[in-house]
């Protein structure tokens, strides 16, 4: 009995240890396991160690081009008011079907550059002067132009931050887009919603709840050196500078992007997912 008792005991110590590897490596830092990433769909596959491991975000919806770009119709293209980007709907990284996301301005819109409009890299993108803000609605659709309804839809905006040169100012002057220079970016987000933010975000997004709209504003200030690269692999600083809305049983979402007086333009980026959840 003793000697079956070691044996049994011996196998639950190894049991234990191959649990234990398996969690280091699944809980790795993602920096470690970007280095060996390869992109499938809005699933990562990494290699550690001679073994496949799998990054997920749950369910998305990945913008995968660009069909009409006339936001605010300001162009470049004629036609129809709006942005519409083809987009595949994922779950866990096994595909939906595919939908078309549009995106209109309800209230004026000025482009810094319209045909930059729609898509950079793998992110949405709108983008504005400083100083302009617009009330943008996004709705889902069938691909033959339907209104579709989702039941859990997820925005990720990234990168809230403002220019070098801000001074400090309270929430009346942020709202008050004549004072200050600091092309401090917010948004707005309209209808029930929950959001997501990391812990260290109070010190780089500001969240003011109001009746029927959340606002979300940048408080740091940040470069080009330090945007985010890729919808789900984000360093921690770009995840504290971001935040995710998720709306149930929707089929339209209205938000509204601005900044406070500055130079040069602001540019939204966005996606499909919550870039906080990704695992």
């Amino acid at each position: 009995r003793l000697a079956v008792a070691s044996v049994a005991l011996a196998a639950l110590l190894g049991l234990a240890a191959a649990v234990a590897v398996a969690v280091a490596l699944w809980t790795a830092p993602g920096r470690d396991l970007a280095a060996h990433g390869r992109t499938v769909g809005l699933s990562k596959i990494f290699a550690r160690g001679g073994v496949n491991y799998t990054m997920h975000c749950g369910r998305t919806f990945e913008l995968k081009k660009v069909l009409h770009n006339n936001l605010g119709d300001k162009g470049p293209d004629h036609g129809r008011e709006g942005i519409v980007w083809l987009a595949e709907e994922m779950h866990d990284g096994d595909s939906r079907g595919t939908l078309h996301i549009e995106a209109h301005a309800q209230s004026k819109y000025k482009p810094f550059h319209a045909e930059k409009n729609g898509m950079h890299g793998s992110f949405g993108m709108i983008n504005m002067p400083t100083g302009e803000e617009v009330r943008i609605k996004f709705q889902f659709k069938n691909t033959d132009g339907g209104l579709r309804s989702v039941d859990e839809a997820v925005f990720t905006f990234y990168d809230l931050d403002q220019a070098k040169k801000s001074t400090s100012l309270s929430l009346h002057d942020i709202l008050d887009r004549g004072k200050g220079h600091s092309g401090r970016e917010y948004i707005r987000a309209y209808g029930s919603h929950t959001h997501y933010t990391t812990l260290a975000s109070q010190t780089q997004v500001r969240v003011v709840h109001h009746d029927d709209h959340t606002l979300y504003m940048s408080t740091q200030v940040g470069t080009g050196r330090d945007n985010p690269t890729d919808p789900e692999h984000l360093t921690d600083l770009q995840k504290h500078r971001s935040v995710a809305f998720t709306y149930k049983n929707v089929k339209e979402v209205t938000v509204e992007l601005g900044s406070t007086d500055g130079a040069a333009f602001r540019g939204f980026e966005f996606a499909l997912l919550n870039a906080m959840n990704c695992r």
